[in-house]
């Protein structure tokens, strides 16, 4: 049920979104997939972008350590 709300609510986000605006969601550590526990795992953290250069930044981000470098980048741009 959580999961569904966020996805309605992500989806608000992405349909009223202005051109010039980028959104990136992550976490820092990997339990979204298991709700029982509520201790850090060492899963995989999923990285949503959507809006401006996400492409692009999309492509700077391979671990959490990129997440500031590619933020700070796509700040540079505007």
């Amino acid at each position: 049920m959580i999961i569904s709300i966020l996805g309605r609510f992500l989806l608000e986000i992405y349909c009223s979104l202005p051109e010039n605006m980028l959104v990136l969601i992550t976490s820092d550590h990997g339990n979204f997939e298991d709700l029982s526990t509520k201790k850090h795992t060492l899963n995989q953290v999923p990285t949503i972008l959507f809006g401006k250069h996400c492409t692009e930044i999309a492509k700077k981000i391979n671990s959490l350590v990129d997440v500031t470098p590619a933020v700070l980048a796509a700040v540079d741009k505007v």
